[in-house]
């Protein structure tokens, strides 16, 4: 068992959109924020994007020093349920 600081954690709801649901993480320092799609028919992963690009990829070069490194980019919505 790892540290609970160290971890993503989901404290949101997911969103269904068409045949996928869509989640979020809420994350923790050093570690990268993401939004996961998946089939509802399969549960299989349709896709992943993280919400702060790697050093190399389209739009790093923005970042300013080790902010890369630093983690986190929660992602959220704020749909009122």
């Amino acid at each position: 068992m790892g540290d609970h600081r160290e971890a993503n954690k989901l404290d949101g709801c997911a969103l269904v959109v068409g045949e996928l649901v869509v989640t979020g993480v809420s994350c923790a320092k050093k570690v990268p924020g993401l939004l996961d799609a998946y089939e509802m028919s399969t549960g299989k992963r349709a896709w992943r994007f993280y919400t702060i690009p790697a050093r190399g990829e389209p739009g790093s070069e923005t970042w300013i020093g080790q902010a890369l490194e630093h983690g986190c980019g929660t992602t959220w919505d704020d749909r009122i349920l």
